[in-house]
């Protein structure tokens, strides 16, 4: 196995992901996965469908895609190499095998060459110049036909590449909209509690514009309305759900991943000194593929870290701080 087969099962492992979970979300079969990292590249099905497994499994890791499809190249171009060295040995093998075996036709082969050296040699002039006219016109043929399929190949990846955009464009605008959706809702609730809050005063719409005393009880009602709607708003805010915030800083490399209400906001590897910041109005799931190796603060307070060695931890926080941990 090399470098690329071995650099892929060791990142995957270290996130405490299998074959099977990448195959059920790439919807590429377990068998294929598996020759990938094992390098075993006879048993893939070739072309572009290589790479876009590649991408597929890298993207899941949450790895450079360029740097891994390059170094699948890199592997692929060694695998041949190493075929066909070991196909010439097998057959200069084969060769010696044979003619040890048959000793009087290699004898007869020496009395041949013998002989051609006596007898002169017949002109080939014309020979070689119809073989080399027929060999020029099978590498134009051949030259334009790599052209041709170096032009069908680059258009297929990119019309992968374009496709792959489009799907990442269209994620992010649904997300975009589901966080616009949230932060609207807060919104909502402040601006119709104190109309919500203003009572009906039935007497000031009855006496109307009928003098002084009409004016001023008009003027206590509207105070009155107003001192409502004060504390209204009050008892909104007070009720209101804050926005909590938090950190995840990692002491060594770790994969980590953060959803919020089942949407993922972040999977991907911190590595050391690295940290990411999160701020939500609802709920956090969290789950650390290291967690000896990360330390987390909550609304700027450290909490306990983790003992060393730790690995796969699920954690869940609310307005209110860690409400589950397992």
């Amino acid at each position: 196995m090399g470098s690329f087969g071995d650099r892929m099962q060791r990142e995957r492992e270290m996130r405490s992901i299998t074959l099977e979970e990448i195959a059920e979300s790439t919807k590429i079969g377990v068998r294929m996965l598996r020759a990938l990292e094992q390098e075993d590249f006879d048993k893939l099905p070739g072309g572009i469908f290589n790479k876009g497994f590649v991408r597929a499994y890298t993207r899941y890791l949450g790895l450079d895609e360029e740097q891994a499809v390059a170094d699948f190249e890199k592997a692929l171009e060694e695998s041949r190499k190493k075929a066909a060295e070991a196909g010439a040995v097998e057959q200069a093998n084969l060769f010696v095998t044979q003619s040890s075996s048959r000793p009087g036709k290699t004898t007869n082969i020496y009395a041949a060459a013998a002989r051609s050296q006596e007898e002169p040699e017949p002109d080939y002039s014309a020979g070689f110049f119809t073989a080399a006219v027929i060999l020029v016109i099978l590498l134009g043929l051949g030259g334009f036909g790599w052209k041709l399929w170096g032009y069908y190949k680059q258009t297929q990846e990119q019309r992968v590449r374009q496709e792959e955009q489009l799907k990442l464009q269209q994620d992010e605008q649904k997300r975009q909209q589901e966080l616009q959706v949230q932060q609207a809702k807060p919104s909502e609730t402040n601006s119709s509690a104190p109309a919500a809050a203003i009572p009906a005063d039935t007497d000031a719409a009855k006496t109307g514009n009928s003098g002084q005393a009409s004016t001023a009880q008009s003027m206590q009602t509207n105070s009155k309305i107003n001192q409502d709607a004060e504390s209204g708003m009050t008892s909104v805010n007070k009720n209101a759900i804050s926005p909590f915030q938090l950190e995840i800083r990692a002491t060594a490399r770790s994969w980590v991943q953060v959803k919020e209400d089942g949407k993922v906001l972040y999977d991907g590897v911190l590595t050391t000194g690295t940290s990411k910041h999160f701020t939500s109005g609802s709920a956090l799931d969290v789950k650390l593929g290291y967690a000896g190796a990360v330390q987390l603060s909550f609304n700027g307070k450290p909490l306990p870290s983790f003992e060393p060695g730790t690995k796969e931890k699920i954690l869940r926080f609310t307005p209110n701080g860690l409400a589950q941990s397992r």
